[in-house]
């Protein structure tokens, strides 16, 4: 574990400044729409809450584009060298590059959540229903479960194209790219097809393994 640990650190470490430029960002778009909704009337509350769900999407497009990039820069600055001879399984390096991924996404959601509250008491609770919203159930927590698989397998599905593309050699670019939307078209598939749980849970589960599978079997360093 302390091995796993000095490797997130060292994931955070190479990226701390772009990660508080990014979240400071997040921060500061997030008090202008504070602001606007503190200063715009009751009845036309609406638009502020398309205003922050387009700005948490394309937030969480940059987590989702560091997925990849995660790994090709290991091999752009051939630094992949240093990782593989690390005396640490392999499936470590998988678990630290996306969980400092998941825990990046995790903050953006996290500063969200934290604007939208804000943003609910300055309107006095005319910007959205909050009933549904702090009340759980089973179908509800179960749905939660479900998003949280869904965006892991999403990341390992990443990691995964990025992983063949390097394996075949020719073309990894386009490969990499072919992969990924193969792929994601496959997961859409059968996930509009079969219960959400189950099927999140189960292809998160392959994507690892495979995922672990070619990184110690059919990813080379040279």
């Amino acid at each position: 574990m302390h091995a796993f640990r000095r490797l997130l650190l060292t994931e955070y470490r190479n990226r701390r400044n772009v990660l508080w430029m990014l979240l400071c960002a997040h921060i500061l778009l997030n008090i202008t729409l504070i602001f606007l909704t503190a200063h715009t009337p009751t009845d036309q509350l609406s638009y502020l809450m398309t205003l922050n769900i387009a700005l948490l999407c394309a937030m969480l497009l940059l987590p989702f584009l560091r997925s990849f990039s995660i790994w090709r820069d290991e091999w752009k600055h051939r630094s992949i060298y240093q990782l593989f001879v690390l005396p640490v399984p392999r499936a470590y390096l998988l678990l630290t590059k996306s969980l400092a991924i998941l825990l990046e996404a995790c903050m953006i959601f996290a500063i969200t959540v934290i604007s939208l509250w804000i943003q609910y008491k300055v309107s006095h609770g005319h910007l959205f229903r909050a009933e549904p919203l702090i009340t759980f159930d089973g179908p509800k927590l179960l749905f939660v479960c479900s998003v949280v698989l869904s965006a892991i397998s999403i990341v390992l599905l990443c990691a995964m194209s990025l992983f063949i593309g390097q394996w075949i050699g020719k073309f990894p670019l386009l490969l990499t790219f072919l992969s990924f939307f193969s792929g994601l078209f496959i997961w859409l598939m059968i996930f509009t097809q079969f219960p959400q749980f189950i099927t999140a849970l189960i292809l998160t589960s392959a994507l690892g393994g495979l995922n672990h599978f070619l990184l110690e079997k059919k990813v080379y360093a040279e």
